[in-house]
């Protein structure tokens, strides 16, 4: 992942607003737009080809792995495995959750090419939506983030309300996302919903 900044950076995030309609454009209710929102975060994004010579260090092997060669695989554009990058499924998960939400649910249930949703797959969407639940459970506490949310002085009658607006030290996700942008594999697996305003 040549190219990608790793250094971490100082981000504030939108905060925390009970307002409808005040949260991020991911945030807001079901429709094209906040598909497309979810879509420029990279959720659709196709595998990657990790390099042969990058997957000792991520502790991936012939042994184990599937691996791909221009011989096996025309399409491949040199050998290595097919992998997915972590944050980009973490997100997908979020996604599918954010879609399984019950008042988003009827409109993804209703739009036919949105392969995940349709009448037919309630068992396999059962267990997709229960793996993604347990893969961000398993995130959140293999990272344990020990950083606190102070709670902001009340004004008038108002209860004191969680800063969530605080200053975070985050790693570069707009670098990641523009390598994995340029560097998905084209022909790879992908399950892109096509929405009525796409050409």
């Amino acid at each position: 992942m040549s190219g990608v900044d790793r250094s971490l950076q100082d981000y504030r995030f939108m905060p925390f607003n009970l307002t409808p309609g005040r949260c991020s454009a991911s945030a807001l209710e079901a429709g094209d737009d906040v598909d497309d929102a979810w879509k420029d975060l990279g959720v659709y994004y196709n595998v990657a080809i990790l390099p042969e010579e990058y997957a000792p260090a991520y502790g991936v092997s012939r042994s184990q792995h599937h691996h791909l060669t221009p011989d096996t695989d025309p399409d491949v554009p040199y050998a290595g495995f097919p992998v997915n990058i972590q944050v980009f499924h973490q997100l997908h998960c979020l996604n599918m959750l954010r879609q399984g939400l019950y008042h988003n649910a009827d409109f993804y249930r209703k739009d036919p090419s949105n392969i995940a949703w349709s009448g037919d797959q309630d068992e396999v969407l059962q267990a997709h939506l229960a793996h993604c639940v347990d893969d961000l459970r398993q995130l959140i506490m293999c990272f344990a983030d020990n950083d606190v949310v102070p709670y902001l002085k009340p004004e008038g009658n108002i209860q004191p309300m969680p800063e969530f607006s605080r200053w975070k030290k985050c790693r570069n996700f707009e670098s990641l996302r523009q390598w994995g942008e340029k560097n998905h594999w084209q022909a790879g697996f992908n399950a892109t919903p096509i929405h009525k305003h796409t050409p």
